[in-house]
């Protein structure tokens, strides 16, 4: 039996606009490379990636050896954030994503009611109409330009509008001078750890508005999440300030930037490739979603976790304290999971991609995306039919570390 090494430090750039246009040689490069590869990444330093389904099951599923709360191996906070990040970003950091066990499952338990079926049926109206104005601001552009910026028009602002209304912040936020889109906007920009200090003055941007509205909640409670938030005690307690403002800046960050990325994403695709164009006939559904997801994985990598105790996994030796994430891009490609993995294939479209995660910690908003993609798409498909192999569009991408996301995504009445 082979005795497990400390692995060697791997360059690998997950950041370039080539890997996000192609990463499929990469994913495969790397899993038939094994389980584990490790690297070094802007902002997360040295960070060891499973490259495999199997293997990045076993870790999103297992919190006792792979743990979200930094505190479990010794860092003060469960954020386990270096020295160096400024203190604005403390607050915000501490919430149900950086917590297992008891303590996530009862901030989880606030909010996951909102995201059911039965209330998303409720909202599905908001949902179409929102998907319809994005529409009309594109179209209109289109009647001055001879393009638009689908990004900037409807997969941003369509999905901030839903999130915005669940909570109960005014709409205005995601008008595009509004200045917490400007700030929302600028965190994007961060793929490295000098840019943490750019965005500093974004940060106080975010902090104050949510800061401003859960105040005035406090004092006016309505009929929204954000009010519910505040009155209602799940585990016994009310959430103070910090707690408040965190899961705020989480919902409404969260709450839509993955639907922008899989809106977006989505919709190259469809442009860009008649092998996928040509497979839809019919309305998106579901499970035509969850093979976007799967083929694009608009989200590349998860939350990093913990390394519980000195342990062998794949073939690795991994210590006390070391940062592991799943590359979900390569796992949700890995043949000895997925038929045919890379390519896209509507008939075999089904949820077990790690796209919205697995386990304990796997994405609450996950119907809410899937229901916003499939309204948006389907309604552009509708009013711009596609020519296969007819469509270019011009696009660039988000350097973005852990997201395959693009910066604007130009369609013209020719789409």
């Amino acid at each position: 039996m082979q005795t497990a090494v400390r692995q060697t430090i791997q360059k690998i750039d997950l950041q370039s606009p080539e890997f996000k246009e192609s990463p499929q040689i990469t994913w495969k490069t790397l899993a038939d490379q094994g389980p584990i590869v490790t690297t070094q990444q802007p902002l997360l330093g040295r960070i060891a990636l499973t490259t495999r389904y199997e293997e990045s099951q076993q870790l999103l599923r297992r919190p006792d050896v792979f743990t979200l709360d930094a505190r479990r191996c010794g860092h003060k906070g469960a954020a386990g954030m270096r020295w160096w990040v400024p203190k604005l970003f403390r607050p915000l950091a501490n919430n149900l994503l950086t917590l297992d066990g008891d303590e996530h499952r009862a901030l989880r338990k606030r909010v996951d009611y909102a995201f059911r079926k039965t209330e998303l049926d409720h909202l599905q109206e908001h949902i179409s109409n929102f998907a319809q104005q994005a529409l009309e601001n594109l179209h209109s552009t289109l009647k001055k330009e001879a393009s638009a910026d689908f990004v900037k028009h409807v997969a941003r602002p369509m999905p901030q509008w839903v999130i915005s209304h669940l909570l109960g912040l005014d709409p205005s936020f995601a008008q595009a001078g509004n200045p917490l889109n400007r700030a929302l906007a600028n965190l994007g920009a961060v793929n490295s750890a000098f840019d943490l200090f750019k965005v500093l003055p974004a940060i106080r941007v975010i902090s104050k508005t949510l800061s401003d509205e859960i105040c005035g909640r406090r004092k006016e409670p309505r009929d929204d999440l954000l009010s519910r938030l505040i009155s209602e005690h799940g585990d016994g307690r009310p959430l103070n300030n910090d707690e408040l403002l965190a899961m705020a800046f989480l919902l409404y960050v969260a709450g839509h930037e993955t639907t922008t990325h899989l809106l977006s994403t989505s919709l190259w695709s469809i442009i860009n490739k008649p092998e996928i164009a040509e497979q839809i006939d019919s309305p998106l559904d579901d499970r035509a979603i969850h093979e976007f997801i799967r083929h694009n994985s608009p989200v590349q990598m998860s939350k990093p976790r913990f390394v519980v105790h000195d342990m062998e996994f794949g073939g690795a030796c991994l210590r006390r304290g070391d940062t592991i994430a799943v590359l979900i891009g390569a796992a949700n490609h890995d043949e000895r999971a997925f038929s045919n993995p890379h390519q896209f294939n509507l008939s075999q479209a089904s949820p077990k991609h790690l796209g919205f995660g697995a386990g304990a910690h796997a994405c609450f908003g996950m119907h809410l995306a899937l229901r916003e993609t499939a309204t948006a798409l389907n309604q552009i498909l509708q009013e711009m039919p596609l020519e296969p192999g007819k469509n270019t569009c011009n696009h660039a991408w988000n350097r973005r570390l852990g997201l395959r996301s693009l910066k604007y995504l130009a369609v013209s009445h020719a789409t």
